[in-house]
């Protein structure tokens, strides 16, 4: 077994130049770049990358050469596992799918044919919350891991497991200990010399902006989202607030991107009602976001809804050396340490469940979609506006504070952020996962054969009692003798055209036809007509079931 991984990829996983970028393709670019740094030099075999389509082969091909990939890539087809072989570790770049799992389980080492590794962004959608509950009862094992990028994250994960195990030991009567998942905790990581400080490139910044030598600009990173992100009104308040106590001249700057214009519009009426300039730039455009952050005075993000679960932008902030005001809020509160590398703002939410059991309840049934569901979650969350204003006063107040915080902010990026950090802990989980695979994969547990998915039977069996009779190698068969077409023709019939692959060619079918026997005495057992075709039980089945169905055969 290799110690390199196999990929799962889709373009979609990676694609940073996509009009509608997220945060999960933005740390899928670099985990890919921090992947190849990190087995570039190893002499390995060739990299195993299952892809969903063929346009997804040719993207991932296409970056992980521009990533520097120096070895053979064996590009795999997602709808062909019978074809992949030992993957040994299989990373796939989000929470992996229950159909996956069925996939491998019917492999004749079934779990234990390879080990899963996948990883969490947003959890908030039914879709996942649904996955991660699946967990319990799904086709998985405890050399599967699926990796937290933060452990507020790994709370909820956990909260989900629980929930459900307390659901299954009710309905069956019996205590559920089913064997999960690892869950370990792994940040996400950015390339710090991608948002390294520089000077000169500083000053070209923010004279393309008109700010000034004396302007403290305040900046924004990410999707310019009134819920799913960080509602603006907040910043823009805490921003004319702080201008007005530490009369410093205070700038905002904007670098995401709308959905739709009635947002723009949104986010225009809130800045006019604070009082406060803003300036945005397209961060979907190349080498906006570097500058942005080079322009920049302190970086502000108060993330207040559900879908953030490890926030990217205030690592990339750090990285730049700048300091961060951030809210106190999930993933954010476990890369940014209060008056370290930046100052923590306090969020409240109420406690009671009841106050979002009609949001809940409006999504499960299909009243509220998705985005209405997290939109109206957002508004049960409050950022203290009154700290905030107080926090960015006192930095736009103390350049000697702003600089203080932005070095600690850099070297602990390089500490512990940047992906040449982050990735050997991946490595080091892979390494432990190949282990427990390898004690699962005793001689009883490889003698098995795969197990098939209980919902999706074959339906031979699920309906097997159908037919008045079955068709087994045992049956007895002959030619029709009734004047008719050809065998040629009847396959050769435009109705059968949907079925090409499936059924086999006029020839060989005109050839079957001809092994049959003639008179109804001298019948002969399907298994033998098998065997003078030179096809196994399960084609000759198929075949006959067929020519007895245009009238080329008839079974006994």
């Amino acid at each position: 077994m290799s110690d390199l991984p196999a990929l799962f990829l889709a373009a979609d996983a990676i694609d940073t130049g996509s009009q509608r970028l997220m945060g999960r393709q933005s740390a899928g670019s670099g985990f890919l770049r921090g992947f190849v740094a990190a087995y570039r030099a190893h002499s390995v075999r060739p990299l195993d990358v299952i892809c969903p389509g063929t346009n997804d082969s040719k993207f991932v091909a296409s970056a992980l050469e521009r990533a520097g990939w120096p070895h053979p890539v064996r590009l795999l087809p997602a709808d062909r596992p019978a074809a992949w072989g030992d993957l040994g570790v299989l990373y796939y770049p989000a929470p992996f799918s229950d159909s996956l799992g069925w996939q491998r389980s019917r492999q004749p080492g079934g779990t234990a044919s390879f080990a899963l590794c996948g990883i969490t962004h947003t959890i908030s959608s039914d879709a996942v919350m649904r996955q991660l509950a699946g967990y319990v009862a799904g086709p998985f094992a405890s050399h599967d891991a699926v990796i937290c990028t933060s452990r507020s994250v790994l709370q909820a994960v956990e909260g989900i497991w629980q929930a459900q195990i307390d659901h299954l030991t009710r309905r069956l009567g019996v205590k559920v200990s089913p064997a999960l998942p690892m869950l370990p905790v792994i940040p996400l990581g950015v390339h710090a010399s991608d948002f390294a400080p520089d000077a000169a490139a500083r000053t070209t910044a923010r004279q393309r902006h008109g700010f000034a030598d004396d302007d403290v600009v305040v900046l924004f990173v990410g999707r310019l989202s009134l819920h799913a992100k960080a509602n603006p009104l907040a910043m823009y308040l805490a921003c004319a607030r702080a201008a007005a106590a530490s009369g410093r001249r205070i700038r905002v700057l904007e670098c995401g991107w709308f959905a739709n214009d009635a947002i723009r519009q949104s986010f225009d009426e809130a800045a006019s009602v604070a009082g406060i300039q803003v300036d945005r730039v397209d961060g979907r455009e190349p080498g906006v976001t570097r500058a942005s952050y080079l322009a920049a005075d302190i970086f502000v993000s108060l993330s207040d809804n559900i879908q953030e679960t490890f926030g990217l932008t205030p690592v990339e902030a750090m990285a730049a050396g700048l300091p961060v005001v951030v809210s106190d809020w999930d993933g954010y509160r476990e890369t940014v340490r209060d008056g370290e590398e930046g100052l923590l703002i306090p969020t409240r939410q109420p406690s009671d469940p009841a106050c979002a059991s009609v949001l809940i309840e409006g999504y499960q049934d299909g009243r509220l979609n998705y985005d209405r569901y997290v939109a109206y979650a957002h508004t049960l969350v409050a950022v203290d506006l009154e700290a905030c204003a107080a926090a960015i006063a006192r930095l736009a107040a103390d350049p000697a504070l702003r600089r203080r915080l932005g070095d600690n902010g850099r070297q602990r990026v390089h500490e512990h952020f940047d992906w040449s950090r982050v990735l050997p802990q991946y490595q080091a989980l892979w390494r432990e996962q190949r282990e427990r695979l390898l004690r699962h994969r005793t001689e009883a547990e490889r003698s098995v054969s795969g197990i098939s998915e209980p919902g999706m039977p074959n339906p031979l069996t699920m309906f097997a009692h159908y037919p008045s009779a079955a068709l087994t190698g045992q049956s007895r068969l002959h030619r029709d003798t009734a004047k008719g077409p050809s065998p040629r023709m009847l396959r050769d019939l435009s109705m059968w055209r949907f079925a090409e692959g499936w059924l086999l060619d006029a020839a060989a079918v005109e050839a079957a036809w001809f092994a049959a026997p003639t008179l109804p005495g001298e019948a002969i057992e399907l298994d033998q007509w098998a065997a003078n075709l030179k096809l196994d039980s399960a084609q000759a089945q198929r075949l006959a079931a067929w020519m007895a169905k245009v009238g080329l055969i008839v079974v006994r």
